[in-house]
């Protein structure tokens, strides 16, 4: 096998914390890992259709054409499990090169007395700048100002699984909200005394997948927004880490 790049800790730790951004869902196959796009820097993404992660380091691979590989969320799970028994390892991708010519890459991790080996998924990553909106409206908060537990644990009232938490984001606070057959039950978060972004129009968002985000992020940020149709975008400041998270379709 051919070396095609290796990566460094700093990507490493940009890869494990990506992982709650990739999809789960196995009819979604090209969305099953975090992408890794190397050439004179390094960018890797993470999404599942409905938040999105990419983040850009200045690491060079020194190749001269840029290669991609999409390692799988076993081998980030893997990495990840690694690094919570605080062990020392590598990661590389490395080319495979069969008797047609075909190329097929590998994800090797290894360390001291073990090795991981593993196919990349080779389906082709979605071109996701396409889907980065530009918004005018910004404004930027601290995460120490959000009480993320509470969010978490707020009770939205008796859940089935086929009921869907929202939180909606407006001039008038912050509303937690179950939607069940279209039938909507709202709670109003009256201890939450989160900042908002004074929308004319309310934002809403998955619960779960708002906190995912929020979680993701240690310190300040900058939060850019357009409409209840539009993708809102997430800065972390200090970082070249872009995160997005696509907002719920609200009805009267």
């Amino acid at each position: 096998m051919k070396l095609a790049f290796e990566l460094n800790d700093e990507i490493n730790q940009g890869i494990i914390d990506s992982l709650p951004f990739t999809s789960t869902d196995e009819m979604k196959s090209q969305l099953l890992g975090v992408n890794v796009r190397a050439g004179r820097k390094t960018e890797i993404c993470a999404t599942d259709g409905h938040k999105l992660i990419t983040t850009a380091f200045k690491h060079n691979t020194k190749n001269k054409k840029c290669e991609r590989a999409l390692i799988p969320n076993d081998a980030v799970k893997f990495m990840a499990k690694l690094k919570l028994l605080k062990l020392d390892y590598t990661v590389s991708i490395n080319q495979l090169v069969d008797e047609g010519n075909r190329i097929e890459n590998r994800v090797i991790i290894s360390g001291t007395g073990f090795k991981y080996i593993c196919r990349t998924n080779e389906m082709r990553y979605p071109e996701y700048e396409n889907v980065i909106p530009k918004h005018s409206k910004s404004k930027r908060f601290d995460i120490k100002d959000f009480n993320l537990k509470y969010l978490e644990h707020f009770n939205l009232g008796t859940l089935s699984e086929n009921d869907a938490q929202i939180v909606t984001v407006g001039k008038s606070g912050m509303t937690g909200k179950v939607v069940t057959n279209n039938i909507h039950q709202e709670f109003k978060m009256e201890r939450e005394k989160m900042p908002l972004c004074r929308n004319a129009e309310p934002i809403g968002y998955n619960k779960w997948y708002l906190l995912s985000v929020l979680k993701n992020i240690s310190g300040k940020f900058i939060m850019r927004y357009g409409n209840s149709l539009q993708a809102t975008l997430f800065f972390p400041v200090g970082t070249d880490t872009t995160i997005l998270l696509m907002p719920v379709r609200l009805h009267d």
